[in-house]
């Protein structure tokens, strides 16, 4: 809300608009916010603890996603590579569409002679991305340590808790904006 120059009155759920000296009373509109966040949160902590996207750490269970993978005879990415690279098919219907386990670089457009271990370098460092995974350099998971294997979980919780914070941010700066919206409208309004 501060992005938009809004600001909490001392009155506990009044907003005011501060570039402007505006002043914006509405419980509905605050509940609003504080409704998306916890309906947010509570989402965002169910999946955070979802078996399945924590069983994607593991090989195998990353290969089976590959049912339907266009590129398995003939081509350098093939459903093993492309697991091997930390990579599972998000959904069946789209075949074509990767995302790392680990960092949640996600791709699609491959071509028979992509080279999944180089796109997933190229394409996590122009992402400004820090993949866990990557930095093991290919180490088998019968060689992973204890510490490896932690290391990858909490990397990955890591980095899911900060993309769906990021998403959280993008949903309260666009009801922040509508509610701005409303409060100018209201200021000339009463004008």
């Amino acid at each position: 809300m501060v992005r938009y120059g809004l600001c909490r009155t001392r009155e506990s759920l009044s907003v005011s608009y501060c570039h402007c000296g505006g002043y914006f009373s509405s419980t509905t509109n605050l509940h609003d916010f504080e409704e998306l966040f916890e309906a947010d949160m509570d989402a965002k902590l169910m999946s955070l603890t979802s078996n399945k996207l924590s069983d994607m750490l593991f090989l195998e269970n990353r290969l089976k996603t590959f049912k339907k993978w266009p590129y398995d005879e003939n081509a350098t990415c093939t459903s093993q590579k492309m697991a091997d690279a930390g990579f599972y098919v998000m959904s069946p219907n789209k075949p074509d569409t990767v995302i790392c386990a680990f960092c949640l670089l996600e791709l699609d457009g491959w071509e028979p002679e992509d080279n999944p271990w180089e796109e997933h370098c190229k394409r996590e460092k122009s992402h400004s991305l820090d993949c866990a995974y990557l930095k093991l350099k290919g180490k088998p998971e019968k060689e992973w340590t204890v510490a490896d294997f932690y290391g990858l979980a909490v990397a990955r919780q890591v980095t899911l808790a900060r993309a769906q914070a990021m998403e959280l941010i993008k949903k309260v700066e666009v009801k922040a904006e509508a509610t701005m919206q409303e409060m100018m409208a209201a200021k000339r309004k009463k004008r």
